[in-house]
């Protein structure tokens, strides 16, 4: 062996040696094994409530922070994972994004800062993350979960509240010559970005709440984690196990056919012209919104993002259905409703001890 072959293979030992004894980054894994990539991501550093502690300072405010690189590495890790095409880089953040995200993030009602900070490791923002938002959990040293971190995708958040809105609940449904929605969050002298960042926000600070919360089952365990009624009580009020264990299902399935077959971000499975009669049926449901109703995580958060947006903030949540220019129908908030009382007790009540 010459020595420019010895010193090659030396390096690559001491590469090998630094990977394997360095926790915050993973094994490299092929695309095509899940199993290697799943343990990956479910041992990664990141993913454990210690390496987090030191960014865990200050308010919400002070945690908006560009992506370290072993986040990158996990979201990396993650999107392999999932099949998602796209490769996270880390993002420092832009004036008027940074100045968007902290007027978002400080509007939001004071008991919201006080349930959200002693569990958010931080607001992290990158590029190509493959969606607008993300939130994961991290676990406690008893694997626990007891935190989570926020992820945002600055490139992808350019649009105004209502221009994202209505996209967002279009991507269901294949376009149509004749029938479309129209949706609205903000009106029209606040319809801005600052306040498309400040919805999306609050679907993911939902979701970063029910880590070690009784509003469903951790997303790690599913339904396998599901006992009896009863553990869970928002849970309780639109979902069920099916038989088996391996699924939740909705306790309207009956009455909403078309749940099984709504499908946010990726290809569409409703045509455009069943826009009405979905939006009738979700009217005879408890969910809140549609998308609410494809998961027990969605449901909560979104639950928990429409309540602090329409009953605290006092802002509009509206959605017409259009055939051509004529509007058919308008969906709204229904947390003034008979049909969503249950959901708003819980809310309430949880809000109001905090």
């Amino acid at each position: 062996m010459n020595r420019t072959n010895l010193f090659l293979c030396q390096s690559l030992t001491v590469f090998l040696i630094l990977l394997v004894s360095s926790p915050a980054f993973a094994l490299p894994c092929m695309d095509s094994d899940q199993v290697c990539l799943r343990r990956a991501v479910e041992g990664h550093a990141v993913r454990r409530i210690a390496f987090w502690k030191p960014f865990m300072k200050g308010t919400s405010k002070d945690r908006i922070r560009r992506a370290p690189a072993e986040l990158i590495d996990y979201l990396i890790l993650d999107n392999r994972l999932n099949g998602f095409a796209e490769t996270p880089v880390p993002a420092d953040l832009s004036p008027g994004f940074a100045a968007d995200l902290a007027a978002a993030l400080e509007a939001l009602p004071p008991v919201v800062h006080n349930v959200m900070e002693p569990k958010l490791a931080g607001i992290f923002i990158v590029r190509n993350l493959g969606g607008t938002g993300y939130m994961e959990a991290v676990l406690d040293e008893r694997e626990t979960p007891a935190a989570g971190f926020i992820v945002l995708d600055e490139a992808v958040l350019t649009k105004t509240a209502n221009a994202w809105f209505t996209w967002r609940e279009s991507t269901p449904f294949r376009s149509d010559p004749q029938f479309r929605l129209e949706g609205m969050i903000e009106n029209q002298a606040d319809d801005n970005r600052q306040n498309a960042i400040q919805f999306i926000l609050l679907h993911e600070i939902g979701h970063l709440l029910s880590v070690g919360g009784r509003f469903h089952p951790f997303w790690f365990s599913g339904p396998s984690a599901f006992r009896e009624k009863g553990e869970y009580p928002f849970l309780d009020l639109s979902w069920t196990v099916a038989p088996g264990g391996r699924e939740f299902v909705s306790r309207y399935e009956k009455v909403f056919p078309y749940r099984k077959d709504v499908v946010f971000y990726g290809k569409p499975k409703l045509d455009g012209a069943a826009l009405p009669e979905v939006y009738r049926k979700l009217a005879a449901t408890n969910f809140v919104t549609l998308y609410g109703a494809t998961n027990p995580y969605d449901d909560f958060a979104e639950s928990f993002a429409t309540y602090v947006h329409t009953v605290m903030l006092k802002k509009p949540y509206e959605i017409r259905i259009l055939k051509g220019e004529a509007v058919q129908s308008v969906f709204r908030s229904c947390w003034g409703e008979e049909r969503c009382e249950a959901k708003r007790r819980i809310l309430a009540g949880w809000l109001r001890r905090n």
